[in-house]
């Protein structure tokens, strides 16, 4: 027999053998004593039944929806906001120069200010690659600012202009007439790419500073008349590096 207690509202299965009409019985939840009808000596303490007990209410935070839309317009105001500073305003300018992808510079404006001086050709006997062909000479630098790893292109022309071979070299490197007598082929290149050599005379050249260069052509072509020489290429030293050498 299903029995509710009238004062705390707590349902109990009371067993039909103790339902009788007038017995005096007690929650045990509450401790409220009450009767069932036809009042009876017997006092009985019942004990809830947990299965009849209704589930208690999902906990349901009221307001949810208008704080969700709130925070949405505030983040849009804050992001049109910093949008319309970033666009419109200096305020943000030291961080668009801290981010930004390094300005690529046109090659002819690293080189325009850089001229050649004391240019020369002549050939040479060498004991081992028999004729070979030397183009030196200095690289100045005519910028207000160092620049570093310049780099020229010498060439050999025929009688009508017509450029018969060219060579790329890095400045900062020559030979003595010794060496360009006797060395071979491969001892001569790596000579004229010797990296201590270049870092130690072609980086932070400053104002006004000139810089030697050589090309050795082996082999050079029999119609060889004219040769030519031109700056392709040079760099402007990292931020923070010394002024002297």
């Amino acid at each position: 027999m299903i029995v509710t207690c009238p004062n705390c509202s707590t349902k109990f299965n009371l067993p039909e053998a103790q339902a009788k009409p007038g017995a005096k019985l007690r929650c045990s939840v509450c401790k409220h004593v009450f009767h069932l009808p036809e009042e009876a000596p017997t006092e009985i303490r019942l004990e809830p039944d947990l299965s009849l007990a209704s589930a208690a209410p999902a906990h349901r935070k009221k307001g949810g929806g208008w704080g969700w839309l709130l925070t949405f317009l505030l983040l849009c105001a804050v992001a049109g906001g910093t949008w319309w500073a970033w666009t419109y305003t200096p305020l943000f300018d030291t961080v668009k120069e801290m981010i930004a992808p390094p300005k690529k510079q046109d090659p002819v404006d690293l080189v325009k200010n850089i001229a050649l001086r004391g240019v020369r050709q002549y050939n040479i006997s060498n004991e081992k690659l028999g004729n070979i062909s030397v183009v030196e000479g200095k690289v100045v630098n005519g910028f207000d600012q160092p620049r570093q790893l310049i780099r020229i292109e010498a060439a050999l022309y025929d009688a009508a202009g017509n450029a018969l071979v060219s060579k790329q070299q890095l400045a900062g490197t020559s030979l003595s007439l010794f060496q360009l007598q006797v060395l071979g082929e491969q001892e001569l290149e790596q000579a004229l790419a010797n990296k201590i050599d270049i870092m130690a005379n072609n980086t932070n050249v400053l104002p006004g500073s000139e810089v030697r260069f050589m090309v050795v052509f082996y082999g050079p072509p029999d119609n060889a008349a004219e040769y030519g020489v031109k700056i392709i290429d040079a760099q402007i030293p990292p931020v923070g590096k010394d002024e002297a050498k």
